[in-house]
């Protein structure tokens, strides 16, 4: 994935193969968020996300420039974690995570268990490993 992009190699490739980029984009963005009820994300207008990336045009799907929530994607600071506070009720266990492992080209992953890169003690996101951060917290007693 890292070498060819992910949605937009999608994109790229169901054009080439004779898709209408219109109906490919479709199919990427507004499809999926409503089968998995993500109220709020898919398109853009009003009551919407606005988590959205320009291309230059919709046949190589060069990406142009990132958006989340309406805003461009280098005005995030996701090391701090977008300033959110963490609430003195987090009960949070530490130790090994989790890892969603994935191979190229496949659609079944792997459970993976690995160490994870700490800043002050706050486990990160880990480019070298490309490792990013995804969190499910079973906030009250740290139950796991």
């Amino acid at each position: 994935m890292r070498e060819n992009g992910h949605l937009d190699y999608g994109l790229r490739r169901a054009v080439a193969l004779g898709m209408d980029p219109i109906r490919a984009v479709q199919m990427v963005s507004i499809n999926p968020a409503r089968y998995f009820g993500l109220n709020g994300y898919g398109a853009i207008g009003p009551g919407f996300k606005a988590n959205c990336f320009l291309v230059d045009d919709l046949k190589n799907f060069t990406i142009h420039e990132v958006f989340l929530n309406g805003l461009p994607l280098d005005e995030h600071d996701f090391e701090s974690g977008n300033g959110l506070p963490v609430r003195s009720s987090m009960n949070v266990g530490s130790g090994k995570n989790r890892v969603i492992g994935t191979s190229h080209g496949q659609l079944l992953t792997e459970n993976l268990v690995m160490e994870p890169l700490l800043k002050d003690g706050i486990p990160i996101a880990d480019p070298a490993r490309d490792i990013c951060k995804l969190t499910v917290i079973e906030r009250h007693r740290a139950t796991g």
